[in-house]
């Protein structure tokens, strides 16, 4: 049985999906394009997300090339908003609660920015974690293997008691071959299966109230990808 269970934060634990959230707010493809490259695709972003610079150096160096580019508006716009698009994926998050409650240990491992992180430290579902390694802590993005294993060494974790859940292929396959087993995430739905397909027990939900917990269920709003 799989012991401890690792998740991504962006796209698994938390709602991440930059190039929708541009969509959403520009309807303009070139425009979209050139933002994600001014922004969440670019060096910049990058060297954010491994500790090291901070965000006022960001929006400085963001907005620097946004004007020779002709999209400083726009840019702008992006740099005060972006972390709007961050919020909680509630089945996820109820999956790692019932875990919890069944024993397993979750840990977090994150390609994440030091202010987004302090941002994610504030919501109610950090109190579940035994730990975790976010990107921006020790200077090293996923996919490098070095992650990984910072994880694996602080916590005494074998590889071979872990699974790793992500929505980038190329981070599984980097878990893969540091003998991690892992989960492309693609639905709250195919995440439950999968992980009871392990063995990863999931405690079920209280059984008093079922009824009444399902007619609640069926009155919610259907949660986004």
């Amino acid at each position: 049985m799989y012991q401890n269970v690792i998740f991504d934060l962006g796209g698994v634990v938390v709602n991440s999906d930059p190039r929708n959230w541009l969509v959403d707010r520009f309807f303009n493809e070139k425009i979209e394009d050139d933002l994600y490259r001014l922004t969440f695709g670019s060096e910049i972003w990058q060297r954010w997300a491994r500790g090291e610079i901070g965000i006022n150096t960001v929006r400085l160096l963001v907005e620097e090339q946004a004007k020779a580019a002709g999209r400083l508006f726009e840019a702008r716009e992006v740099l005060e908003n972006w972390q709007s698009m961050l919020t909680n994926k509630n089945s996820t998050i109820d999956m790692i609660r019932r875990m919890k409650k069944s024993g397993v240990h979750v840990y977090y491992l994150s390609n994440t920015e030091k202010e987004t992180l302090e941002i994610l430290q504030q919501r109610d579902f950090w109190k579940y974690w035994d730990g975790g390694v976010a990107s921006c802590d020790i200077g090293i993005c996923k996919p490098d293997p070095r992650i990984y294993q910072s994880l694996l060494m602080h916590y005494q974790l074998d590889p071979a008691s872990c699974l790793y859940v992500d929505d980038k292929k190329e981070n599984i396959d980097q878990a893969a071959a540091l003998g991690i087993a892992g989960i492309l995430y693609q639905n709250p739905r195919a995440l439950a299966s999968t992980l009871m397909a392990c063995g990863v027990p999931i405690r079920t939900k209280n059984r008093p109230g079922l009824h009444k917990n399902k007619k609640a269920a069926a009155k919610a709003p259907t949660e986004k990808k």
